[in-house]
């Protein structure tokens, strides 16, 4: 008859050991799959992320050129003074106002994701910015030229710690853009997204000092104001008074 000469401790050794191989094998593996996972996520960060640049230059590029398009078109209006032309400006300017709120969305969306590209983003804003101030100017001449019956305001809007009501002031301007369409253009400006000095001339022309503010033409309305207040101001700018106007402007001269 043959003996085991293996003791208990020597088999829970030995079996302990194999446990412990086992463990680290696991945790490589672990390892490894966790890298390359970080890895892959990293890889289509960088893809997106590009992705995403290149798809808010192009639409800028488009509305660069769509903006010489109009600027053309208001340089052959002053040129001639032909007023038969003004609506076909005005649908221009219109539609690419309309273009360049999208694009607004799109870029304050992609740079609060943004991680690796953040100048980038911050370059686009800037131009987007540029573009906004152009579109005033064009907006305020055209108006001159062909008496159109509209109203320009410029916000003026700060971050969350300077302006903890700059939100509920978009709200309340987004609400009127809805009620007034067409007749109201709308042109507002982050001073804390870029450092643009465009902006701050605009901030020293209309003294703007704190946030929110609100230029209506070229009357000063600072600090937070809600629809009862502002809709009754914007109205009383019209030459004739828009449908979406008679029950504030009635409003407002019985209180």
């Amino acid at each position: 008859m043959v003996f085991s000469t293996t003791s208990s401790d020597e088999r829970n050794n030995s079996g302990n050991m194999e446990k412990r191989y086992i463990s680290k094998e696991i945790y490589v593996i672990a390892l490894i799959a966790t890298t390359g996972i970080f890895l892959l996520g990293l890889l289509l960060g960088l893809v997106m992320e590009n992705a995403r640049t290149q798809y808010v230059e192009s639409k800028y590029l488009e509305q660069e050129l769509d903006f010489r398009s109009s600027q053309l078109q208001y340089e052959y209006l002053n040129l001639l003074e032909q007023k038969e032309n003004c609506p076909a400006i005005y649908e221009t300017l219109y539609t690419n106002l309309e273009d360049l709120e999208k694009t607004r969305v799109r870029i304050e969306t992609y740079s609060d994701d943004a991680t690796l590209a953040k100048d980038d983003f911050e370059l686009l804003e800037r131009e987007y910015l540029l573009a906004e101030v152009r579109y005033w100017l064009l907006a305020n001449r055209a108006k001159e030229i062909c008496d159109h019956d509209i109203v320009t305001l410029l916000s003026f809007s700060s971050d969350e710690e300077e302006c903890p009501t700059c939100d509920e002031q978009s709200f309340v301007l987004s609400y009127m853009k809805k009620e007034l369409g067409e007749k109201l253009l709308i042109f507002s400006f982050n001073v804390k997204t870029v450092d643009e000095p465009m902006i701050e001339i605009l901030k020293t022309a209309y003294n703007i000092t704190t946030y929110p503010s609100i230029v209506v033409n070229d009357d000063l309305y600072v600090a937070l104001h809600d629809v009862n207040v502002l809709m009754p101001v914007v109205c009383q700018e019209y030459e004739e008074t828009p449908e979406a106007c008679v029950r504030w402007i009635s409003n407002s001269t019985t209180q």
